[in-house]
């Protein structure tokens, strides 16, 4: 059966152990009495190994190690030293020579000292301050058979849920006390050794089984090397080899630590026994900060965070790379998020607001909106959401080029009897006529929702029904009875089509029904009272949301438009329109809990001249506030925590949508045609507080396009 060793070798280490003392200064090796003296050296400075580890970026979050038990498989600790008072748990000595696991030799003291030492102010601090400490004796003068060591494990196991083992032996040893530790969920953190060989000495090697790291495993082995201030390996260190995915490495040249001559003495050791208790007490944080966090998991976070030294990702020397307890504390993998609807992906949850809904960006923007989202570990982060909830967005130049582009490639064509086919090539087309009964249209896109209203025929953006228009650019069916100098129009609008948020794509579609009477007051004298039911679908009043934004509920909104058309004088319109809307209280999108029922309203007037420089030019005066919420509320319901059981907890907080500004736009637009090849429009815009943001400053956009079709 074969034997262990400490790492270094107990006679080594003791030799190793006297020489560092008498190397020190005085001050800096305290002897045994009954009170520290402060070293010259700060404890900061004196715990450089767990600062190299980024420990203190723990502690910052108040994650010490406080709650986690750590059991040290070892020579045994001196219970009594100052770095451990009140945090040494009762150990049992698995060679039966003692009822304590004193410790005879001082290498399972140093070991529990740069794991667990108290941030104190003197002399040095451990990787998790805040530990507990359950020591296992397994030597007997140096060595330890297969039979104690695995009873060892078998005990700290039942314990604890790291256990550090700062030993080695030139053959497999205690494997089925490790796996059934590993099985239970331990996290089983082992020197890899002293040789400079090219793979670590067993038990560390057990890390390469499957059943040590395998994807159904519950907890791991990690196998630890040992670095210098440089972040070199050292020379003595078994390197990564066949363990290589499962291999970290830690400072373990010359680290002061307790010693166990006294209560409050100190000693320098080297070996990649120094180097086991930072990850051991890197796992002690983490499961601190998160005490639900399997042991497996915590291993998992621990090597795909680690710094990678040496060749270009895992390689045979370093393996994973440097301990990094920084990182291990940022998110890893893909984050979510609970609302009402479930979890959501994080990273395509985003909402675009509409100016019917923008006092909702503008609201978060304000006083943020803070989640908890989890990572892939099941590990939760505090985030803001509100950089993902946005306004429209401003006017651009290419928006305003695409719809010159929509307009002057308009191509009309009279049918026979009195039906007539306008298009813009692949955008829409409408056909439109006049039958026996009355009117008719059928059609698809943006043009097809122009045949009620007043917009039909001025061609002016403005003067569109707003309404209408949340309905995607689908298909119309549309029928009209002309009786004297009132018509009756009554269709169907409906479409469907992936949008973007602006951080995912999400799929919307709606339908909306149309009710009209226009009617004739006297010659050149017009009015039109139109009623819209839309039903919207991944969408709810033109704001797009995706992942934990997504829309839950089919959201109605009814609407009634008011609107009159005179003729001036030849060439000369003037339209306008008023709309109201109301959309009754549903369940919103996603995080968006809940939206009350809301109240908005739109107004245009516009002035039409054609041929105002050449027969078939239009030239157009717009001034319009587009869809504003006068009344409403909505209710973000994120997760704000996790219970002790692992179920989240919800929180609500309501926001108004109603603006706290009036968005007016004044336009100045023109288009011809050049021929039967090319046409000219332009355009000048200007925008007072957009958005409806009473804060937000005016914008101007100015906009020249030629076409010409070859």
């Amino acid at each position: 059966m074969p034997a262990i060793a400490l790492t270094p070798p107990f006679v080594r280490l003791a030799v190793s152990i006297l020489v560092a003392c008498a190397a020190l200064p005085s001050a800096a090796v305290v002897p045994t009495s009954g009170d520290r003296t402060v070293p010259l050296a700060s404890e900061a400075a004196l715990s450089w190994p767990a600062l190299r580890v980024g420990a203190p970026a723990a502690w910052t979050l108040g994650a010490s190690g406080s709650g986690v038990v750590v059991a040290i498989v070892d020579s045994g600790v001196r219970a009594t030293h100052l770095e451990f008072s009140g945090r040494m748990l009762q150990g049992w000595d698995a060679t039966g020579r003692s009822l304590v696991p004193t410790d005879g030799v001082g290498h399972g003291t140093h070991v529990a000292g740069l794991l667990a030492a108290a941030r104190d102010g003197a002399g040095m601090a451990g990787v998790a301050p805040g530990a507990s400490i359950l020591p296992v004796r397994v030597f007997t003068d140096g060595a330890a058979s297969d039979a104690v060591l695995s009873a060892g494990v078998r005990w700290a196991a039942a314990r604890s849920g790291i256990l550090n083992l700062s030993l080695t032996s030139p053959a497999p040893i205690a494997g089925p006390a490790i796996r059934e530790a590993v099985n239970g969920g331990a996290l089983v953190v082992i020197a890899a050794g002293n040789r400079g060989a090219a793979n670590p000495d067993w038990p560390a090697r057990f890390a390469r089984e499957a059943w040590a790291n395998g994807p159904s495993v519950a907890g791991a082995v990690i196998a630890v090397g040992a670095v210098d201030s440089a972040n070199r390996i050292a020379d003595f260190s078994n390197r990564a080899g066949d363990t290589a995915a499962w291999y970290l490495v830690a400072p373990g040249v010359a680290l002061l630590s307790a010693s166990a001559d006294g209560d409050a003495s100190y000693a320098r050791l080297s070996g990649t026994s120094m180097a086991a208790p930072a990850v051991s007490g890197a796992a002690a944080l983490l499961q601190s900060r998160w005490p639900r966090l399997s042991g497996g998991d915590t291993a998992a976070i621990l090597l795909a965070t680690a710094r990678d030294l040496g060749a270009p990702g895992t390689d045979p020397v370093y393996g994973r790379g440097l301990l990094d307890v920084e990182a291990a504390l940022r998110p890893v993998g893909a984050l979510s998020t609970l609302g009402p609807a479930g979890e959501r992906p994080l990273s395509a949850t985003g909402l675009l607001t509409s100016p019917a809904t923008v006092a909702l960006a503008q609201a978060t923007a304000r006083s943020g909106l803070s989640a908890v989202v989890l990572d892939a570990y099941r590990r939760d982060f505090t985030a803001d959401l509100s950089s993902r909830i946005v306004a429209p967005l401003p006017m651009a130049v290419q928006r305003a080029i695409d719809d010159l582009d929509r307009r002057m490639e308009r191509l009309e064509r009279m049918l026979p009897g009195e039906s007539r086919l306008s298009m813009q090539p692949g955008d829409s087309f409408a056909l439109t006529g006049r039958d026996a009964i009355g009117d008719y249209a059928f059609g698809a896109g943006a043009r097809a929702r122009d045949w009620f209203g007043v917009a039909a025929g001025l061609d002016v953006a403005a003067l569109a029904n707003p309404y209408a228009a949340l309905s995607p650019r689908g298909a119309l069916l549309g029928r009209g009875l002309s009786i004297g100098d009132t018509t009756l129009k009554a269709g169907l609008l409906g479409g469907s089509e992936s949008v973007t948020s602006g951080t995912g794509w999400t799929s919307v579609s709606a339908t909306t029904t149309v009710i009209e009477a226009q009617r004739r007051i006297a010659p050149g004298l017009a009015a039109s009272a139109t009623w819209t039911r839309s039903m919207e679908r991944g969408t709810w009043l033109g704001a797009i949301g995706s992942g934990a934004f997504a829309a839950a509920d089919t959201v109605r909104t009814d609407a009634v438009q008011i609107g009159a058309t005179a003729v001036l004088a030849p060439g000369w319109t003037l339209a306008g329109t008023r709309s109201w809307g109301r959309t009754p209280g549903h369940q919103g999108a996603g995080l968006i809990g809940s939206v009350g029922t809301s109240l908005s309203d739109a107004t245009s007037l516009a002035l039409v001249r054609h041929g105002a420089l050449m027969p078939d030019d239009a030239l157009s005066l717009s001034v319009s506030q587009p869809m504003r919420t006068r009344s409403g509320e909505a209710r973000a319901v994120v997760q704000t925590g996790l219970a002790e059981d692992g179920s989240a907890l919800l929180g609500a907080t309501a926001y108004s949508l109603v603006p706290d500004g009036r968005e007016r736009i004044a336009e100045i637009g023109w288009r011809a045609p050049l021929g039967r090849t090319s046409s000219l429009g332009a355009a000048v815009a200007r925008r007072w507080q957009p958005n409806h943001d009473s804060r937000a400053e005016a914008d101007t956009l100015v906009a020249l396009r030629y076409r010409m079709v070859f």
